[in-house]
Parts: structure tokens; C-alpha cells; sequence
């Protein structure tokens, strides 16, 4: 039967329109990402549709599953509204000596993400990790420069540096480039009568736990950290093998304000990255002066200083003594001892040399010893300007002490003597001495070293 025109035509729209329309249908029902259906090859790449461990998103299914998404108590990271009390798995036990939210940043709580203990200075691990904040100024031993370049005070970022081009260009110094300048090393005067930076000494390691953490080198945490509130720089931790190349030759004195930083004079306890390796704390405590000697000559360095100010506790102000003995005081402005057997240890030395922690420095801390014989020729030597803190909580028979020193050890011919009085602290480990440093729990320590810097030349 063959087809007039008309029938042609009609048969033809209605085919255009018939196909159009499953065209339209196709399209409309077509899978794509957000259509609410996981399709095949969605998985891991359409968020609106498909739920996966690692897409950032914590599904019901996937606590206790999967530690990308989800936080959960015992997935042994201890998040902020977590707590000893409510999650001793992460957090640690609150009877026990060290838990996340102590107010120290005790050995494995960087690991732990313990936020509230440790920030991340504390938590240098050789990695340059800057979505923490890391930078080559607060943070030189996770991101060093190297000797190829240097780090730029205003931006914390390292810079080629072109030693070796017989020019002394202006981000090289003589410790950087011997090569290029020559002049020998003469300390930058950024006005050297202010801004004068403050090193933090510890004590003696009192106990064993004390040399397998932490807990030594953060003496001065709490410390340095209302240092800080009080409109210091807080630079954290500076150790004796800090790199020169490390810090740009005077960055920190460009800062304006006064730079503290706190140190530890016992090596193979941290490295140059301030991790735990082991233990070393049984040195004659001239050894230790030496140790201070390369981290004043490094802070030196980065300050652009020629002085330092020295705040130490305990047997730290030992150190500190003995270093001004032996290379001389003229680059120590002022040093401040607290709670410092400058006299000795009377009677037993149990209290700070428990067994396994009795080598030649304990020997040297004991009353009368040949050390502290040679050390108190002369008391105060130099221009240094010294003051002595000791606290008086307790009477041992006729002699009043801080549960350690006695109070008349303390005290120095030619020094400014104050006397803190306190009470008893109860427990074990646990003594009025070792709560000299803490700004909470004896802030009359704290007010009386702040009136003296802020008298000071400082």
C-alpha cells in the first residue's frame, strides 16, 4: 500500500517526538554523583552518594572501625573533650604521675595528640609539618634550612643562600659563610642593653622516671609559657647541638621583645630533634657546664646578643655557676638560682640521688666537696649580677629546708638572698622544692624573678 504525503509527514513527527522524548527519559535517569544512588565508580569519589572509611564522615557502622573518621575512648588518641576521669584508655590514668592534661608534655603525649599538654614545639620529630605551623624560626630542628640556604625572619621560610661567591651578602654572616666574610665573629649590637634573652636551666634528675620522660627538660614549662603571656617570645626547647645554620645569624633579636627558651644539659636523653634516645645523667657537673656553654654560644647566635640572662633551679644553678667559673661571666648579665644547694647537700643525698642516679654529679652536690670547695673561692665573680631563691616550708631538726635544700645552703656572698616561705607538699616525688618553677602553685617565685628582670638591664 503505498503512502500519500500526509501520511508520510505524520509518520515522520511522530517518530522525531517519540524519539526525543526516550532521549529526554534517558538523560533524566541517567546515574551521576548527588542522584542519591551509589553507582559503580562512585565509591571513594562521589561524597552526596557513597559513604566510605576515609571520606571525613563518621557513619554509625564505623566506630571502632575506622580511626580516619571516627574518634572514639581507646582509639589511643586523647581528644579535647576527653580526660583522665572520662577516658583513662587514651588519656592515662589521673592517679598515675603523667596523664594528658597534667600541664606537661610527658614522654608519647605528642604521639598521643595530646593537645592540651603539648604544642608543637614540644613535638618535634625531624618533620617539617607545616599545617601544624612549623616554620625555620619557632621550630629549627624540624626545619632547618641547612647550609645552602637560610631562614627568613619575616616569612620562616628557608631562602638560597649564595656562599661561596666571594661577596658577604646581606643574609650571610661570618659563622655562616667563612667563605665570603671574613671579619672575624664580633656579636651583632641590636641594642644589647635590652631584649637581653633568658635561658631556663633544670635541675637534677630526682628519680628514675625522670630521665626516661619529659619531666626534666619541662621544669620550666609552665614557666615559660607565663613568660610568654607576659609578652615574652616563647622559643620553646634550644638544645646544645642546635644547628648554626638553623636560625638566621641575629633573627631572633630582630623580634623586638625578649626571646626565653629553655634547655637540658644531660645528652643521650634527647637528640637534635629532641626525641628520647636514652639516658645520661651521670656526669660530673663540669661536664654539664661545658654542654651550657654550646647552647649560650647558639643563643648568642640567633639572638644577635652578646649576654644572656640565666634562671636555674636546683642543681642547675650549679651549672650555671660552674660555667661562669670556668669561661668567666662576662656574657652572663644576670643569673637567678632557685632552690640551689650553693652550700650543699647536708646528710644523706637520698632526697636527690635515689639508687641508679648516684654518679660524680651527686658526689659534687655533697656539702664539702672538693667541687663546691673550688666553686665557693669566690661566691659571686664578675659583673654578673646574682640572685638566690630558696623556698622555707619545713624544719629538719634545727635547720629550716624546702623538703630538699636546706635554706642556708642557698644563700651567695655579693648576691640579692630572698627567702620564700611555703608548706609541706604531701606525697611521693612530690616536694615544695620541685614547686619553686611552677607559677601556680608558688606564684611568689614567679612575681619575684619577673620584678627582677623587668628591673634589670632587661
Amino acid at each position: 500500500m503505498k503512502l500519500s504525503t500526509f501520511e508520510w509527514i505524520s509518520g515522520s513527527i511522530i517518530f522525531i517526538l517519540l524519539f526525543g522524548a526516550a532521549l529526554v527519559y534517558s538523560q533524566v535517569n541517567k546515574a551521576y554523583c548527588g542522584d542519591g544512588s551509589c553507582q559503580n565508580g562512585e565509591q571513594k569519589n562521589c561524597f552526596a552518594d557513597c559513604e566510605w572509611c576515609g571520606d571525613n564522615i563518621c557513619q554509625s557502622t564505623e566506630i571502632k572501625v575506622c580511626s580516619q573518621d571516627c574518634d572514639w575512648c581507646g582509639d589511643n588518641y586523647c581528644q579535647s573533650d576527653e580526660s583522665c576521669s572520662s577516658c583513662s584508655k587514651d588519656c592515662g590514668t589521673c592517679e598515675t604521675q603523667s596523664y594528658c592534661g597534667d600541664g606537661i608534655c610527658n614522654s608519647g603525649e605528642c604521639q598521643l595528640g595530646c593537645a592540651k599538654d603539648c604544642n608543637s614545639i614540644d613535638c618535634q620529630n625531624g618533620i617539617c609539618e607545616k599545617e601544624l605551623g612549623e616554620t625555620c624560626i619557632n621550630t629549627p630542628n624540624d626545619c632547618g634550612c641547612g647550609i645552602s640556604s637560610s631562614c627568613n625572619p619575616n616569612t620562616g621560610i628557608c631562602e638560597s643562600i649564595t656562599c661561596g661567591n666571594g661577596v658577604c651578602d646581606g643574609n650571610e654572616n661570618p659563622l655562616s659563610c667563612s667563605e665570603d666574610c671574613k671579619t672575624a665573629y664580633v656579636p651583632i649590637a641590636l641594642d644589647s642593653t635590652s631584649n637581653i634573652p633568658v635561658l631556663l636551666i633544670h635541675g637534677h634528675s630526682a628519680n628514675e622516671q625522670d630521665t626516661i620522660d619529659y619531666s626534666n627538660i619541662n621544669t620550666f614549662f609552665n614557666f615559660q609559657n607565663k613568660l610568654e603571656v607576659d609578652g615574652y617570645v616563647n622559643k620553646g626547647i634550644l638544645l646544645a647541638s642546635a644547628k648554626e645554620s638553623a636560625v638566621e645569624f641575629g633573627a631572633w633579636g630582630k623580634l623586638g621583645k625578649t626571646v626565653v627558651v629553655r634547655t637540658t644539659y644531660y645528652l643521650g636523653v634527647y637528640d637534635d630533634r629532641g626525641t628520647v634516645i636514652g639516658t645520661e645523667d651521670e656526669k660530673a657537673i663540669t661536664v654539664y657546664a661545658d654542654r651550657i656553654k654550646q647552647v649560650i654560644e647558639r643563643l648568642q647566635q640567633y639572638t644577635g646578643k652578646n649576654k644572656v640572662i640565666i634562671i636555674a633551679h636546683s642543681m642547675g644553678g650549679l651549672v650555671a655557676r660552674e660555667y661562669i667559673r670556668k669561661y668567666g661571666g662576662d656574657n652572663v648579665a644576670m643569673l637567678i638560682t632557685i632552690g640551689t644547694p650553693n652550700h650543699g647537700i647536708y646528710g644523706t643525698l637520698s632526697n636527690l640521688c635515689s639508687i641508679g642516679h648516684e654518679g660524680p654529679e651527686c658526689t659534687d652536690m655533697a656539702a664539702g666537696s672538693p667541687f663546691l670547695t673550688q666553686l665557693n673561692k669566690d661566691e659571686t665573680p664578675g659583673n654578673t649580677q646574682y640572685i638566690t631563691l630558696e623556698g622555707n616550708c619545713c624544719a629538719d631538726g634545727s635547720y629550716f629546708t624546702d623538703e630538699v635544700v636546706r635554706v642556708n645552703s642557698v644563700s651567695l656572698n655579693g648576691a640579692n638572698n630572698l627567702v620564700i616561705p611555703g608548706k609541706e607538699v604531701p606525697g611521693p616525688y612530690l616536694t615544695f622544692h620541685s614547686d619553686l618553677t611552677n607559677p601556680s602553685k608558688v606564684p611568689e617565685v614567679y612575681s619575684a624573678i619577673l620584678k627582677e628582670l623587668q628591673n634589670s638591664v632587661n
